[in-house]
């Protein structure tokens, strides 16, 4: 049986799970083909979903097998590829509700002989099944050298303040116990954190979360089965300014699982399996990828409340320009007032405790920042909120004195009450707040501003139907919990990018399926659901593309505002447009189906059933990859969110794209 890793509840699949997807889950748009493409990001369970988290199929066709034989395989890197630069924080359907997108800074987790180094301990590579059912993993053996540590590590590049979380699979065999850390120094007890484990009994044997030194601060720890005797074991620690430290896997040499057995006489035969060395941003592992020279950034699947339903992210650059945005007590909010804060007080919805109180004090209880956003145009504020014991709270962008924005909400009922104004100099785009996860919602508001200065202002209210710009009030009991506070460019709010201390930039999703059996030049596409989030009026967003990876050759639909088009480039002049589709553009958060043809001589495309009117001039491109959610030629200023997408090598006909 070939196993196949999902996380994060790491239950094992066979093949045969695998093959038991049907076609109906791509609506049956590859019954009857020879060749194609397929990914469907809804469906939870079934296979899994490589770079994804629990749950979403990820296939693509087999070109020898008629599609609907479902003979699928799960799609990996070779096919789908994420060349953004930057893990993300998107939304999950299971607590903790904010995580990091899949990624793993290590590199070679699975090959223990490259890259990594030793300290009184070698490796026989490749010498048991892995937990993915393939011979890949290593057996890590002590020496015999006397009363001492026997440690494996591997450095890396470290930004301080962050958290980061090392994970490792192991099993046991001559030694049955290990512990792994974060430290300063390779192979030694230096500054670091670390906790113990057996993978003989499957759980901590000494010192969890255990610090040494100082400048290392262990947060969380763990080990969880995942079946034929091995566990999954892991260590998180913020790291206070050290930016090039090591993880450490400690041999253990002791007994019972109370004995810290780390320094310890070898005999130079005595080893443990291991395998999937990973080391991600966060509290927790996020599920596991496999690296060999670089290191590697999952695919981003968001969890969508609306249809409560996975799909993929794919979003534009963005940057937080608040700078403190998880950290109430800073200096950069001193201009807070009539309120007390009392930090770290809650759960937030990444599952750390980093959560802020807010408790009302007198008269006007206001959170403020005061930031410049470098923009006078499309600018978003966004914070996540939960209720203490009161319910009424509103987020009030504003230019510091005498215009402003914003909107009241109630953190109990999960809804917007009504919008606020103060002067002229603002205009309100849009707003919305969003359910997390365990009472937390996401608040924003979108505003043009008359300034590039801006102030994050949010004010406790006296009740949900005062409108008053900044009511004074009495009352000092009332508390609110606040976190993860966000201003950025564009006019939706994007991902969640924490800072602490200085702005952060979060890249642009790019994500491509380079190697895929699209067999000639002539292609169809479905994308049976997108969920656009569209960005300022006059911009475009795009559901996918094909091209020769340049602009030269190039097919690509979606919007360019106020209508869908789509468009075809050959030898990079324009060969065909389609855009007489009357059906204007739907508006954010609304799910629509779009697909197209082309072939030479024959374009056109259809949505929501709509076809449109086919161009029949011009030669079909040569293409040899699929981008998601971009083009080559325009890139993508928008955010969408894609769900199913179908292509196959040949034209469909104006029935088929309805």
């Amino acid at each position: 049986m070939v196993g196949i890793l999902r996380q994060s509840r790491m239950i094992m699949l066979s093949t045969t799970s695998a093959a038991a997807i049907t076609v109906s889950a791509l609506d049956g748009l590859l019954t009857g083909e020879t060749q194609g493409f397929a990914i469907d990001a809804t469906t939870i369970g079934n296979a899994a979903y490589v770079g994804g988290p629990d749950g979403g199929d990820v296939l693509v066709g087999d070109t020898t097998t008629p599609a609907n034989n479902l003979d699928h395989v799960p799609l990996d890197a070779s096919n789908l590829v994420q060349s953004g630069t930057s893990a993300k924080m998107v939304q999950w359907s299971e607590a903790p509700y904010l995580r990091w997108t899949p990624h793993n800074l290590l590199l070679q987790s699975q090959d223990l002989s490259t890259t990594w180094a030793n300290t009184r301990t070698s490796e026989s590579v490749n010498s048991t099944t892995a937990p993915d059912g393939t011979l890949t993993a290593d057996t890590l053996i002590e020496d015999g050298t006397g009363s001492t540590s026997h440690v494996f590590h591997q450095g890396f590049t470290a930004v301080a303040g962050y958290t980061y979380c090392f994970s490792i699979y192991v099993k046991a065999k001559e030694r049955t116990r290990i512990a792994i850390g974060i430290v300063d120094a390779a192979g030694s007890f230096g500054d670091g954190a670390y906790t113990g484990f057996d993978a003989s009994g499957g759980q901590v044997a000494y010192d969890q979360n255990t610090s040494f030194g100082s400048g290392f601060t262990p947060v969380a720890s763990g080990i969880e089965s995942v079946g034929s005797g091995w566990y999954r074991v892991y260590q998180a620690v913020t790291i206070a300014s050290d930016t090039s430290p090591f993880v450490n896997v400690w041999m253990d040499g002791g007994s019972g699982v109370s004995a810290n057995g780390a320094t310890y006489s070898g005999d130079g035969t005595s080893g443990i399996y291991l395998w999937g060395a990973q080391l991600n941003r966060g509290y927790i592992p996020t599920p596991y990828l496999a690296t060999t020279s670089a290191a590697r950034i999952g695919i981003p699947q968001d969890y969508d409340t609306y249809e409560e339903l996975f799909g993929i992210l794919v979003e534009r650059a963005a940057t937080n320009v608040l700078t403190r945005s998880e950290d109430l007590t800073h200096a950069a909010w001193t201009g807070t007032q009539h309120v007390v804060i009392t930090a770290n007080s809650t759960t937030a919805p990444d599952g750390s405790l980093t959560a802020d109180l807010v408790t009302k004090d007198n008269t006007l209880p206001a959170l403020l920042n005061d930031i410049t956003t470098g923009s006078t145009s499309s600018v978003t504020y966004s914070v996540f909120m939960k209720m203490g014991n009161w319910r009424y709270v509103s987020l009030q962008p504003n230019n510091r004195s005498s215009s402003g924005k914003g909107v009241l909400v109630d953190l109990q009922t999960g809804t917007i009450l009504s919008t606020l104004s103060d002067g002229s100099g603002y205009a309100l785009l849009g707003s919305s707040i969003t359910s997390v996860g365990n009472g937390w919602y996401r608040v924003s508001v979108s505003v043009d501003p008359d300034s590039a200065d801006g102030r994050f202002m949010i004010l406790m209210r006296p009740d949900g139907s005062n409108t008053t710009w900044a009511p004074t009030w009495g009352g000092n009991t009332e508390t609110i919990y606040v976190w993860g506070a966000q201003v950025e460019d564009g006019s939706v709010a994007t991902s969640y990018i924490p800072t602490l201390g200085s702005t952060v930039t979060r890249a642009a999703d790019d994500i491509t399926a380079t190697a895929f059996p699209i067999g000639s030049a002539n292609s169809s596409w479905h994308q049976t659901k997108v969920l656009a989030l569209h960005p300022a009026s006059g911009t475009a967003v795009f559901g996918a593309s094909l091209s020769d990876g340049d602009f030269n050759e190039e097919m690509w639909h979606g919007y360019e505002f106020p209508q869908p088009w789509f468009r075809a480039f050959n030898a990079g002049s324009s060969v065909a447009i389609v855009a007489n589709i009357d059906t204007s553009w739907p508006g954010p958060d609304v799910m629509f189906r779009g697909a197209w043809y082309a072939e030479t001589d024959h374009f056109n495309q259809a949505l929501e059933g709509d076809v449109d009117t086919e161009d029949t001039s011009g030669t079909c491109p040569t293409v040899t990859q699929a981008r998601l959610g971009r083009t080559y030629q325009g890139g993508n200023d928008g955010t969408v969110r894609l769900y199913k997408i179908v292509l196959v090598p040949r034209r469909y006909s104006d029935v088929e794209i309805a």
